[in-house]
């Protein structure tokens, strides 16, 4: 659907009479976000948000947890390294 001059026709007359639009640009352009919200991956979904406001969703042992297991793997991969044959 595309916005054209009859929406904005439509929302003037909204206006004019007092009347709040009930669906509006920002209700569509949310709509399309959450139907496409899938095909993002998880970077594309965190672009623009700080760190700061994703952790608050977790709780403290799931970050504590996380860092822990970030912690080995990053001490396990220094040890697994191959040798380099000369």
């Amino acid at each position: 659907m595309r916005w054209s001059a009859k929406n904005d026709a439509t929302d003037d007359e909204y206006r004019v009479e007092g009347l709040t639009m009930p669906y509006t640009m920002e209700d569509f352009r949310r709509e399309v976000a959450c139907e496409h919200l899938a095909e993002l991956t998880a970077e594309e979904r965190l672009v623009g948000l700080p760190a700061e406001e994703v952790l608050v969703h977790y709780t403290e042992d799931q970050i504590e947890a996380y860092l822990k297991r970030l912690r080995e793997g990053s001490a396990t991969s220094k040890k697994k390294k191959p040798k380099r044959r000369n």
